[in-house]
């Protein structure tokens, strides 16, 4: 009927007829066209791949352009309580936050004062002196637990643990500044630590643009307000009103810090952190239910696993009807035996069959041969993520001398890196609170200190050096500092702290007082042996000659 009409209007108005059939082209075309975009996605002719919905990116849904707060936030404290429960129970999630740990913190990142000698106009006698008086005055305060923790438990060293740990697990850690008074301390200023699910929104409040996570910004995202409540939502008081209090970031008169934020940040705007182990989360809860299955099942293995056999289903319960020495039970007796019967595997265990009942072995081919393969691949994935190679996360070293050494200094970079965020966001800030106040009670000399920001700076220059990263080959290791040394690439004061987290000025001092003594002693320093005892061993060879020749 259609052609019939078509044929119609092209014989009595062909200029009609043109037009349709130029619009019916131009919807063939249309329809061409939305069948290629539908092919691509809703991201039109884009020239990434990664930005199709081809057959590999089906079913591949996420939220279009939030915000960093948007992303993180809504699923923070689920994030936070995860990442908690694997570091608590899971042994690989364990044991990568306490490598990480190890390595970036270990037993302390210690303080080495290196003001700005020249800028401040001081001789190198006088920076010297004025250096160990504030390294000397620091200890004072860093080593004492009730001089530096609010709560009296940590002192600097175990307090940068938990903080750096607290950023692992947690994603971010407080850290208030408060002065208090205790007898007998020259110093008032304390760290007190404020673990992150206590900052939040005050009374239940709606997050915003302005208040989110706890944490209240301006207009260019700078921390006015923290809010901290009380107690900790899950602790003893759990169900009991809390309330909430507002710390502001600085001092309105001072400009101080009151608030030490601990995060790494990884986008703008974001405002909270996020824990190390995030991106490996759901691999490390399906590897350790893995790990779990293959340990039961080759438990199961060890025993002798069977299936019991009957001729017909009415012989499947007859063994409940016997009883140890064949006779057959009465119903009361049948009815306790029935409620009292146990199937189960044992070690060694011996069952009796009822007449027509048969045994026959299962075998659960186990252990497993390539759980081994399976685990170490899922392994590398998890230290490929965290940046600290599949040999940190096993803690094995299979490989060649070569091959181990590169995984260690690959890693060395990633706990490198988080041991400088570590100085610059905690222990530099609160040297610089300490020193302060140390300079206002008259215990440190430093002149024009509040007077220029650029000399409290200089009298605020620091290097921290922790533990040395772990050597494979120390006589190696050692002979390459050495040549480095003598071509001038590295400093006697960086190779010790990079070799063996020492302190070469200490080092040099301690050596000349064991060589005096050595010397004191008749000992060939050169050589290492004793000239006393040389001179002894010549007496008693002449003596012998002596004999020889009288006899």
């Amino acid at each position: 009927m259609s052609n019939i009409l078509e044929k119609t209007i092209r014989a009595l108005t062909p200029g009609v007829y043109a037009k349709r059939a130029k619009a019916r082209m131009q919807a063939a075309r249309y329809d061409a066209m939305a069948s290629v975009i539908g092919t691509i996605g809703n991201s039109g002719l884009s020239g990434f791949t990664g930005a199709k919905n081809g057959r590999a990116m089906q079913g591949w849904h996420v939220t279009h352009g939030q915000s960093a707060d948007m992303d993180l936030i809504n699923g923070m404290e689920n994030q936070r309580d995860r990442v908690r429960d694997l570091e608590r129970n899971n042994p690989i999630a364990h044991g990568i936050i306490e490598t990480m740990d190890t390595n970036v913190i270990g037993t302390g990142l210690k303080m080495q004062s290196r003001i700005k000698r020249r800028f401040l106009g001081m001789s190198d006698e006088e920076a010297e002196v004025w250096q160990e008086n504030v390294e000397r005055e620091f200890q004072l305060w860093a080593d004492d637990a009730r001089h530096c923790d609010a709560a009296s438990k940590l002192n600097f060293a175990s307090a940068q643990m938990l903080a750096y740990i607290s950023t692992l697990i947690s994603g971010d850690v407080f850290v208030t500044l408060p002065f208090l008074e205790r007898p007998g301390l020259p110093y008032n200023l304390k760290l007190n630590f404020i673990e992150a699910d206590r900052v939040r929104n005050p009374m239940g409040k709606p997050e915003t643009d302005k208040i989110a996570g706890g944490i209240e910004v301006d207009d260019y995202g700078s921390p006015l307000y923290y809010y901290i409540t009380k107690t900790h939502p899950g602790g003893f008081s759990f169900g009991v009103k809390n309330s909430w209090e507002t710390v502001r970031a600085f001092g309105e008169a001072t400009g101080r810090r009151n608030v030490l934020h601990l995060y790494e940040m990884k986008r703008p705007g974001q405002r909270r952190g996020i824990p190390a182990l995030a991106p490996v989360i759901e691999t490390l809860k399906q590897l350790g239910r893995y790990s779990d299955a293959e340990i039961m099942a080759a438990v199961v293995s060890a025993f002798l696993t069977v299936f019991i056999k009957s001729e017909n289903n009415e012989m499947d319960n007859a063994w409940e009807d016997y009883d140890d020495d064949g006779e057959l039970l009465d119903s009361e007796a049948k009815e306790a035996a029935e409620t009292s019967a146990d199937l189960s595997l044992g070690s060694g265990a011996l069952a009796r069959l009822a007449p027509g009942e048969d045994i026959e072995t299962v075998n659960p081919s186990r252990p497993n041969s390539n759980f081994g393969p399976f685990f170490d691949s899922f392994c590398q994935q998890i230290g490929a993520s965290l940046g600290i190679g599949y040999e940190l996360v096993v803690k094995q070293f299979r490989n060649s001398y070569s091959a181990s050494r590169a995984a260690l200094l690959e890693a060395g970079k990633k706990f490198k890196k988080s041991r400088k965020w570590t100085v610059d966001n905690f222990c530099q800030p609160v040297f610089e609170e300490w020193l302060a106040e140390a300079v206002a009670n008259g215990r440190i000399d430093a002149p024009g200190f509040f007077e220029s920001y650029a000399v409290r700076k200089a009298y605020s220059a620091t290097e921290w050096h922790g533990d040395a990263m772990s050597l494979l080959d120390p006589l190696k290791e050692t002979n390459a500092f050495s040549k480095q040394v003598k071509e001038g690439l590295i400093t006697r004061s960086a190779a010790a702290a990079q070799l063996n987290g020492s302190n070469f000025e200490t080092n040099v001092m301690q050596l000349a007082k064991e060589n005096r003594l050595m010397e004191e002693a008749g000992f060939n320093i050169n050589n290492g042996t004793s000239t006393a005892k040389a001179e002894t061993d010549t007496d008693k060879e002449a003596d012998k000659q002596d004999n020889e020749e009288e006899k």
